[in-house]
């Protein structure tokens, strides 16, 4: 669970983004410009976390990343925005959201494309609770260069512990496997209970006990 982070004043931007300049960047549609006039008030570009500015080097095309302070007008934000933004800048971005009382923390899991090293790709969103706001502030997590910072910031968000070893890839692919079969586990249940015979019961709850079987073999 991430607290309330310190991030460097070496990195600090401090540089408002315009919504008109973050709709050339985005080349945002009508739906993303009213979702952003609905939802957000500004968006801050806050800091830079880079060798220059973190004094950790870049690593495996983790240049910098940076971070994002975004406050809102209400108490909802849509992934879809983050994710308009997240494919117009060329690095990671870890999100602070605002609202009038506490801060939350949202970010993807990004990286290059393979086949297009122009392009990034975006996975599904992650998200802290909301945090009350408040002085004290931990500092970044200990990291040797900005990848594993980057994947230390992540990983904090993912409500699953990583196992000894696991790469990061492994740690999503279980996740999402886990999300699936979580899902299953509710159909199962949910035919369970409007199920009337006698022995298709006995069927369902063999499968809901196999699924419940391997949702905790992934959790552990």
């Amino acid at each position: 669970m991430l607290d309330l982070l310190a991030f460097p004043d070496n990195a600090a931007v401090n540089k408002q983004i315009t919504k008109k300049k973050l709709f050339e960047w985005t080349q945002a549609n009508t739906t993303i410009k009213n979702l952003f006039a609905a939802q957000v008030e500004r968006i801050i570009w806050a800091y830079k976390l880079s060798p220059e500015t973190i004094n950790l080097s870049s690593k495996e095309g983790i240049e910098e990343i940076q971070i994002f302070e975004i406050f809102l007008k209400g108490s909802e934000l849509n992934n879809e925005l983050l994710k308009t933004i997240d494919k117009a800048i060329p690095s990671p971005i870890f999100f602070v959201i605002y609202d009038d009382q506490s801060i939350q923390y949202r970010a993807t899991y990004k990286r290059v494309s393979d086949a297009d090293s122009t392009k990034w790709l975006v996975g599904d969103y992650f998200e802290s609770a909301w945090i009350i706001k408040r002085y004290q502030k931990s500092d970044l997590p200990q990291a040797l260069d900005l990848k594993s910072l980057y994947y230390s910031l992540l990983q904090a968000l993912i409500p699953l512990t990583k196992r000894q070893d696991e790469s990061i890839e492994q740690l999503l692919t279980r996740y999402q496997a886990l999300n699936q079969l979580e899902r299953k586990s509710e159909q199962l249940q949910k035919r369970l209970h409007q199920e009337k015979q006698f022995n298709y019961k006995v069927e369902i709850n063999a499968q809901l006990r196999d699924v419940k079987k391997q949702i905790e073999q992934l959790r552990d």
